[in-house]
């Protein structure tokens, strides 16, 4: 387990978590020489406290606070003492390893991508042009891309935009959704059948209008017309993160009250299935064809869940725990900070506070 050191069981669930990808704590683990540059604060605090936590993982309890310290000084929200959002700190640390342990040491010249060409040839030029300021480890491991195709309802012209990410945010399906409830939740209840993760995904794919103050200016109409939206996974990653987007700011309140908003949280309950989870219906299939195993051909963008941050209660007074696969032997455990118990079997069922996903 890992000590709470004041408010940091957002820090502990998603350091769990992630001892749970064995392709990260193969390379962090005994870090080849050279792994990161001579300035790097985060990445050798990070590489001791994985050693710590694999060689404590049959007794005894981690500390933390070295790391914290480190990985302060890049972000000194994560050392205030107060309770902070996990999956925020997940991209922080994520960032501080990519730039710290980046292959790329000249930094090479910003250009406007051209955006001609067949989608495939657009795909290359926007995941080599990011590769040529990105290129660690963490690319390697939980780097994907994603495409946002743009059509004129007008024209039927297409434009395609291509994004890199270390992990995706995925709404919650409207229709499941409850009501507000008190307490500064959107509480669906532990009973419902909920959604699926596949729900969420679908949803993150889904088409969406574009019309009014949100329609574009057409480059070849040369004027403003209504669009259709869609997002898609070009690029799946080896390691998925997922992110429910269980948190959203309330409308403001008139008058003096305005001020005092904070984030409702949405309860509704996530089936953490199915398993192994398919990401071909929410990828363009130019970008499932480079999916290859030596001496096979194309293979399926499947994924087996490894870990689960999950977080219970109020974003200001909740709590993160994590549920994770040990990378030694292959068990289920849950972790509550410096408490450790062995679980029977992988997640299952429908849970409310399923937030961040590793797969």
């Amino acid at each position: 387990g890992l000590q709470n050191l004041g408010n940091t069981c957002f820090m502990n669930s998603i350091l769990q978590s992630l001892n749970a990808v064995p392709e990260l704590v193969q390379q962090f683990l005994n870090p080849p020489e050279r792994h990161w540059s001579s300035k790097a604060v985060v990445a050798p605090a990070y590489s001791g406290l994985v050693r710590d936590m694999i060689t404590g993982s049959y007794g005894g309890c981690v500390n933390p606070s070295a790391f914290l310290r480190k990985i302060s000084k890049h972000d000194t929200r994560w050392g205030d003492g107060r309770q902070q959002d996990s999956q925020e700190f997940l991209n922080s640390l994520l960032e501080a390893l990519q730039a710290e342990c980046n292959r790329i040491t000249a930094k090479p010249t910003y250009r406007e991508l051209q955006g001609k060409g067949s989608e495939a040839a657009q795909a290359a030029e926007a995941y080599e042009y990011a590769r040529s300021w990105n290129d660690s480890v963490v690319d390697d491991i939980f780097g994907g891309l994603t495409q946002s195709t743009i059509q004129c309802h007008a024209c039927q012209r297409l434009s395609h935009t291509f994004e890199p990410f270390l992990g995706l945010a995925v709404p919650i399906p409207p229709a499941a959704a409850a009501s507000s409830g008190s307490g500064g939740d959107m509480d669906a209840g532990r009973g419902g059948a909920g959604v699926s993760v596949a729900d969420c995904l679908r949803a993150f794919v889904e088409c969406e209008e574009l019309q009014g103050d949100d329609s574009y200016k057409c480059e070849a109409c040369k004027q403003r017309q209504p669009h259709s939206k869609r997002m898609q996974i070009f690029r799946p990653p080896r390691v998925l993160v997922l992110t429910l987007k269980r948190f959203a700011q309330r409308p403001a309140a008139p008058g003096f009250f305005s001020r005092f908003r904070s984030p409702a949280k949405n309860n509704t309950p996530v089936r953490l299935e199915p398993e192994p989870l398919d990401l071909t219906p929410y990828c363009n299939p130019l970008g499932l064809r480079g999916l290859c195993v030596r001496g096979r051909g194309p293979v399926a963008p499947l994924y087996q869940l490894v870990a689960v941050s999950h977080h219970s209660g109020s974003l200001e007074g909740g709590h993160y725990t994590a549920q994770a696969r040990s990378c030694l032997d292959g068990q289920w455990y849950n972790f509550n900070d410096s408490c450790v118990r062995r679980e029977p079997s992988r997640p299952s069922g429908s849970s409310s506070s399923a937030y961040v996903m590793f797969y």
